[in-house]
C-alpha cells in the first residue's frame, strides 16, 4: 500500500459545515506533499452539494449510520494506510496535516 494519507469524515446533515471544513482541508492539503484522498461517508436522508475539491470522494450510504459506523466504513474503503478521522465541523488549523503525517513518517 502507497504511503499516503485518508481523511474520514463523518456526516449526517452537516448542513454548510461540511462545506467549512472541506474548503479548509483542500487549502491545507496544497501544502501536503504526499498523496491523500478525502472520503465522505454520508447518511443524510438527501443528497450532499459538496464543493469541487481534488481527491473528493463521497459515499451515500442507504441506512443511517452512527459517527463510529461510518467512521469504520471510511477506514475499509481507505486507500491509504494512514487514517485522519475528522468531523463535518472541523475547521482544521494551518498546517496541522503537514504536521501530522511527518510526525508519523518521522520526518
Amino acid at each position: 500500500m502507497e504511503t499516503g494519507l485518508s481523511i474520514i469524515i463523518p456526516s449526517l446533515n452537516p448542513g454548510s459545515f461540511i462545506g467549512r471544513c472541506l474548503r479548509a482541508i483542500d487549502r491545507e492539503l496544497e501544502c501536503v506533499d504526499r498523496p491523500y484522498e478525502i472520503l465522505v461517508v454520508d447518511s443524510s436522508p438527501h443528497p450532499l452539494g459538496l464543493p469541487q475539491i481534488p481527491n473528493l470522494t463521497l459515499y451515500q450510504s442507504k441506512v443511517q449510520l452512527f459517527a463510529s459506523e461510518a467512521r469504520n466504513m471510511g477506514a475499509r474503503l481507505a486507500k491509504y494506510p494512514l487514517l485522519v478521522f475528522l468531523d463535518s465541523d472541523v475547521e482544521i488549523l494551518p498546517g496541522a496535516l503537514q504536521k501530522l503525517f511527518n510526525g508519523l513518517q518521522g520526518d
